[in-house]
């Protein structure tokens, strides 16, 4: 039995839900865009379609691990595609659709149901972290409350104007109000028993449910000044994991703009102090050139540091120079063996944040090399599966193209086609995006229903991205009115998309065009020219 079968097929007594939720449905003769005519369903057909991620031009390949990283600053910072921590993709999560500074926190009261009485305002928390943190010399919990105190600063940004206004009726309201009227008479007790202490400006924030946007932006200051001072004294005092997150925050573009050359300096020295993610940042910017000079030969020694030290990204790297003789190591077939080595660890160590590894292993194990690697086409479709599990575009891709034409010894699977193809049309892969077009084009009853208007969105979001065959298909859409209204001038407005992109039938397609209408225009000239006689004639 495959490996291949590992993954379950959809249940086929389920309908999917169009991606598009489509009402109408036409019928349509004829072949599939890229040729396939059985098609099935999709386990994941009921997800909204985004749109991919813009293209950046040689993106700086940061830690997928950064904590800051992948939050865009408007200040020039790496590639903002980069995945992040699993903390922080929690918490942007949670906060997406309320504002960093919802000081009630009401926005958990509905996950939270009678436990939301015990809730603390998050302004409350910081106040308490700050005591705890000023009473211990333990530098672990200074490094959290400094870690909290940056990310809920940086998170801020994520929808600094939510209005929470509809939240009238959920308890938090009247829990929030109660309690700003607590501190209010709190505060008003202790100035009449004693004299006024000088207190935190976030401590006398009212704990109400909006907040000016002057406001906020004065809190986001004073927290990131405060949680920078904190991290500055813990790396001055040799605290590995401070002098990272301070380098991730300067590499970032967190404070302003980016410091490369203060984000390296950091980096090597957490790196002397045995941290491994820092050993790789460290690897990068000297491969790069990032804030130093490029030296390939001190990037390979800290992505051996690194790699020793079981870093995902630093054994994929070492991995992938020394297989393909890249950073100066040679093609030796000693060499070649240890990218083996490292590719194979890499790939054990596979996630969420690291997923390419077993990919890169499975192009090497498709096709074999010399007697090194034995070809191996069950495990490579394993390695392919794993990779795509973590959500690797291209790994997707390529089962879902491998389960629709039977290739890798798969067998021709359309649920399972459909499936990895959704995850990476999903993904932002045009290709993908097409196929399932001509997926919905013929449909797979009875689990996936044809469905032109489905097929029509799908091409032009592949068209959108820039694919010629795409731009060609949304051309011949509009000019038959599959899937859509028929519009002969965007028609042709596509084709010439997709014949600057180098797509032959649009070539032909607009060739046939002219010449019809030049004929069409010869054909109409020589009709009023008959008229005029005519009229000649009979006056």
């Amino acid at each position: 039995m495959k490996a291949a079968a590992v993954t379950a097929s959809p249940s086929p007594d389920k309908t999917p839900v169009p991606l598009f939720n489509s009402q109408h449905s036409r019928s349509f003769s004829g072949a599939s865009i890229n040729g396939s005519h059985s098609r099935s369903e999709s386990l994941n057909s009921n997800y909204q379609l985004q749109p991919p991620p813009p293209a950046r031009r040689n993106p700086r390949p940061m830690s997928s691990r950064s904590s800051l990283s992948s939050f865009d600053f408007g200040n020039g910072g790496p590639d903002r595609n980069s995945t992040t921590s699993p903390s922080i993709n929690e918490l942007a999560s949670q906060f997406a659709s309320a504002s960093m500074f919802d000081l009630s926190q009401s926005y958990l009261t509905p996950h939270l149901g009678q436990n939301s009485a015990s809730l603390m305002p998050r302004i409350k928390t910081i106040e308490l972290y700050r005591k705890n943190a000023k009473k211990s010399n333990d530098p672990v919990i200074q490094f959290q409350f400094a870690q909290y105190m940056l990310q809920t600063a940086l998170l801020s940004g994520t929808n600094p104007a939510a209005n929470l206004t509809n939240n009238n009726n959920n308890a938090s309201s009247s829990s929030s109000s109660s309690f700003s009227s607590q501190l209010t008479e709190n505060n008003n007790n202790n100035t009449s028993e004693s004299p006024p202490k000088r207190k935190s400006r976030l401590s006398t924030i009212s704990m109400s449910s909006q907040m000016a946007p002057e406001d906020e932006r004065k809190i986001k200051h004073d927290l990131l000044k405060e949680a920078i001072a904190n991290l500055r004294k813990l790396a001055d005092r040799g605290f590995a994991d401070a002098q990272y997150l301070l380098g991730d925050a300067y590499a970032s573009g967190a404070l302003g703009k980016p410091d490369l050359k203060e984000s390296f300096t950091l980096f090597q020295l957490a790196a002397k102090h045995g941290h491994a993610e820092a050993s790789y940042r460290a690897a990068l910017c000297l491969e790069e050139g990032w804030g130093t000079s490029k030296d390939v030969r001190r990037a390979v020694q800290f992505l051996r540091n690194a790699a020793s030290r079981n870093q995902p990204g630093a054994m994929l790297r070492l991995g992938l120079a020394c297989f393909y003789g890249k950073l100066g190591l040679g093609n030796g077939v000693t060499v070649k063996q240890e990218g083996i080595k490292w590719l194979t660890r890499a790939a054990e160590a596979a996630n969420e944040v690291f997923p390419q590894a077993p990919f890169e292993l499975a192009k090497i194990y498709e096709v074999g090399y010399r007697d090194i690697v034995f070809k191996d086409l069950q495990y490579a479709v394993q390695l392919y599966v794993k990779s795509a599990e973590f959500h690797y575009i291209p790994a997707a891709a390529k089962l879902g193209h491998a389960y629709e034409y039977g290739n890798l010894d798969c067998p021709q699977d359309a649920a399972l086609s459909i499936h990895y193809y959704t995850l990476a049309a999903l993904g932002g892969d045009p290709s993908s995006m097409l196929a399932m077009c001509a997926w919905y084009m013929v449909g797979a009853e009875p689990v996936l229903p044809r469905n032109e208007e489905e097929a029509y969105e799908w091409a032009h979001r592949a068209a959108e991205c820039g694919l010629a065959k795409a731009q060609f298909a949304v051309g011949y859409f509009l000019e038959n009115g599959i899937g859509v209204e028929r519009d002969i001038l965007q028609s042709a407005n596509w084709y010439r998309k997709a014949a600057a992109g180098g797509d032959e039938r649009a070539i032909e397609r607009l060739k046939k065009n002219r010449d019809g209408a030049a004929t069409n225009k010869n054909a109409k000239k020589k009709s009023d020219s008959s008229k005029k006689d005519k009229d000649c004639v009979i006056s």
